[in-house]
């Protein structure tokens, strides 16, 4: 049970770290994108969606866990 709530932490800080970090990929794109070629911008912003989808499925995980632990309680 300790273990399965240290995964959800950890999963839930996961998430809220890959957040912050694809919202830092997206305001440096949208704040200094002039100079950029169309190449880095594509991939600036691809990797946004990434970290964006990553994030999500750890938040999933995490949601399936606490699920987990209410039903065994």
């Amino acid at each position: 049970m300790k273990q399965t709530r240290e995964k959800i932490d950890d999963y839930h800080n996961f998430s809220t770290v890959l957040v912050a970090i694809s919202v830092f990929f997206y305001l440096g794109l949208m704040f200094t994108g002039d100079g950029k070629t169309p190449e880095q911008i594509f991939l600036l912003l691809c990797t946004a969606y990434v970290f964006l989808r990553f994030a999500f499925i750890f938040r999933i995980y995490s949601l399936n866990l606490f699920a987990k632990i209410l039903q065994d309680d």
